[in-house]
């Protein structure tokens, strides 16, 4: 695995999905996980530090109001953790409550499924002058304009 995909809830996989969907389609190979932090703080230690022994170069997490789930995350690895705040049902940003640890993680500036679409953007490109094959479908994904396309059938996206 490449990536590793990790939510804090069965519920953000609406959100996270459009993370995995394009990772697998620029042939990026990828894990997800559920593991909540406040009920499995354990688990989510013991995955973050062993990511670097399972071939993860890349970890992409999803973060609501309650938890910052990719600082807890960056505290306890060396990988890159990308955030994506995750919006609530009606599509609203939810503030984190809690700023201690997201300086450890690369926030993206876009929320939900546009987040979501950016983080496998990002990771695509770190990946890319490492594996060639991963360069190489991003040039051609790119060239043919499909990040645009898939951005804008997206609800909520203006160019």
């Amino acid at each position: 695995m490449q990536v590793g995909i990790v939510l804090g809830s069965r519920s953000q996989w609406n959100t996270m999905k459009h993370t995995a969907q394009l990772l697998a389609h620029l042939g990026i190979s990828y894990e997800a996980r559920i593991i909540t932090a406040n009920k499995n703080s354990n688990q989510l230690h013991e995955y973050a530090s062993k990511a670097i022994n399972r071939g993860l170069e890349i970890i992409i997490a999803g973060s609501t109001g309650k938890t910052y789930l990719p600082g807890i995350i960056a505290s306890k690895t060396e990988v890159p953790v990308l955030g994506i705040q995750i919006n609530d049902s009606n599509g609203q940003k939810i503030e984190c409550d809690s700023n201690n640890n997201k300086i450890n993680t690369i926030r993206m500036q876009d929320t939900g499924v546009e987040g979501a679409a950016n983080a496998a953007l990002f990771a695509a490109g770190m990946l890319a002058n490492k594996h060639p094959r991963i360069r190489k479908n991003l040039i051609n994904y790119r060239n043919q304009n499909e990040f645009k396309k898939d951005l804008l059938e997206k609800p909520g996206y203006n160019s």
